[in-house]
């Protein structure tokens, strides 16, 4: 049962990847996704730019921590 299943996804997936179509907009289309991209670029920007910078201090820390982690094992080891 779960070969016969195993073998319909096989093909089923096979035939639906056969026929790729190229998609293709209209000039229409074309001048909406520009307006859009250009409308709320600004504010993408804007977030991505906010959430590396609350991210940033989060990870440096941690590396640094690490890193004094790392080093106080090693210091530790060479007084054994």
């Amino acid at each position: 049962m779960l070969r016969k299943l195993s073998v319909i996804c096989f093909l089923f997936f096979m035939i639906s990847c056969e026929n790729e179509r190229n998609a293709e907009l209209t000039p229409v289309e074309k001048k909406m996704v520009d307006s859009l991209y250009n409308k709320n670029i600004d504010s993408l920007m804007k977030n991505t730019q906010h959430n590396c910078d609350s991210i940033h201090d989060e990870y440096y820390k941690s590396a640094i921590d690490s890193l004094k982690k790392r080093r106080l094992t090693e210091i530790q080891e060479l007084f054994k």
